[in-house]
């Protein structure tokens, strides 16, 4: 009986070091992702209703690289709390200010202006507005979104169908002019109708494999996206690359172009991107920063290096 006792107490010990020892997640893992700051970021989760739990949480990055994250409070007003939001934007020029992406999957597509994500009392919705159905679709599932600026209350917004399914098996983008202070959307033919993503270089032709995960308009207007394969299940095995995708200028007649090759650029096995943004301002190797969404795994947030040239 002591040498029972002994082992168990010494299984015991050590059930508590492997406790002790194992990485603690960041959170359960984000569906979208935005700079706000230097070192401050906004992440989006995609709980659906009539889950009440927080849309959004900050997440700080400190020198060390370790992060800290806390739900952000957020007042949606009239808007209403939004079910499966896949994406979030920094609005240029406009400091505490991010876009929404409300995916569509369950209903009506919204983007959501919010302001105040970093005042420490808590977040409010400025206005929201719906984004219509692609001309003869019956469905979208979207799950990228890029902003580029026009002028002081005007934003170009890029969103990003995923892909993947049997209505839309392809990737697609699609833009319009957004006006900040009416929270009014103006779609051209072309914005309406959008552009059919080309496979990334070595992307299997998978009815599973989303050509968006989400999307990242750099400084120098070169836009990036994230493919993710996600068999069924949430055990995986995951894959992801991050491909650039085109251009986006909001000053040409066309503002979106695709690239003439989508080469990938990384892959990443194991892990399922949905959050692609810039990197914090700290270390200088960095490219991106990135968010996964690993389903039963948990999540992480990383940076990747520059590509080779």
């Amino acid at each position: 009986m002591r040498w029972f006792q002994l082992g168990l107490a010494l299984v015991m010990a050590l059930a508590a070091l492997s406790a002790e020892a194992k990485p603690k997640r960041l959170h359960d893992g984000l569906s979208g992702i935005a700079k706000v700051g230097d070192r401050t970021f906004i992440g989006a989760l995609d709980r659906k209703a009539p889950d009440t739990r927080p849309r959004l949480f900050r997440i700080e990055v400190a020198d060390d690289m370790s992060q800290r994250a806390e739900a952000l409070e957020v007042d949606w007003g009239s808007a209403g709390i939004p079910s499966d939001v896949e994406a979030v934007c920094a609005l240029p020029g406009r400091t505490g200010e991010v876009l929404v992406l409300e995916s569509g999957q369950l209903g009506s597509a919204r983007l959501i202006h919010v302001g105040g994500v970093l005042d420490p009392t808590g977040a409010h919705v400025e206005g929201a507005a719906e984004l219509p159905l692609p001309p003869g679709a019956t469905s979208q599932n979207l799950e990228g979104l890029a902003c580029a600026p026009i002028d002081d209350g005007h934003v170009l917004v890029v969103v990003g169908e995923r892909g993947g399914s049997e209505e839309h098996p392809h990737g697609s983008l699609r833009w319009a002019r957004f006006d900040l202070a009416a929270s009014a959307l103006a779609w051209d033919d072309a914005g309406n109708r959008g552009l059919t993503l080309r496979r990334p270089d070595g992307w299997e032709p998978n009815p599973e494999a989303r050509a968006i995960g989400d999307l990242y308009l750099d400084e120098h207007g070169a836009l990036w996206a994230a493919a993710t394969l996600d068999p069924e299940g949430d055990v995986g095995p995951f894959r992801s690359v991050v491909y650039r995708a085109g251009t986006v200028d909001a000053k040409r007649k066309r503002p979106v172009e695709l690239a003439a090759r989508a080469r990938v650029a990384w892959q990443l096995d194991g892990f399922k991107i949905e959050g692609l943004a810039a990197p914090p301002k700290a270390p200088p190797e960095a490219a991106f920063s990135i968010a996964t969404e690993d389903e039963d795994y948990g999540g992480a947030w990383r940076t990747l290096p520059l590509a080779p040239e």
